[in-house]
């Protein structure tokens, strides 16, 4: 598992130098709890996105990236049109994506002015988990 976790850093770093954070992965359903608890390590930057490295209970490693938005004050409907969403000035959406040879995840979620915050994900399995960072 050592192993794992310096995988995911080496690989995650070597994006751009940047802050390393790891985040908090809790299962939210059966799916998610049969499987475990992945474990997440976000690499921060100054800028709106930067390397995600994810590796899963089964040793199976997933890396992507995350992309933060101007602003959470307006997004697209399912339709694709703009709408306003009522959410506090700073708040900016994020989303996030990590694939590896089995497993693909998807996240959606919100980050403060500070970088922190959470987001749903999903993984290919149906799985569902939230993230905290």
């Amino acid at each position: 598992m050592k192993q794992l976790a310096l995988v995911i850093t080496l690989s995650v770093a070597g994006f751009l130098a940047a802050c390393i954070e790891v985040g908090q992965m809790i299962p939210l359903d059966e799916t998610a709890k049969s499987i475990g608890t992945p474990k997440i390590e976000i690499a921060l930057h100054q800028t709106a996105h930067g390397g995600v490295g994810v590796a899963m209970p089964d040793g199976e490693i997933l890396q992507g990236e995350y992309q933060v938005l101007d602003s959470a004050s307006g997004g697209l409907t399912p339709s694709g049109q703009y709408a306003l969403t009522g959410l506090p000035a700073g708040s900016r959406n994020v989303f996030v994506r990590a694939t590896g040879p089995q497993t693909e995840m998807s996240c959606n979620g919100l980050t403060n002015g500070q970088g922190h915050g959470s987001a749903i994900c999903e993984m290919s399995s149906g799985a569902h988990y939230r993230i905290l960072f």
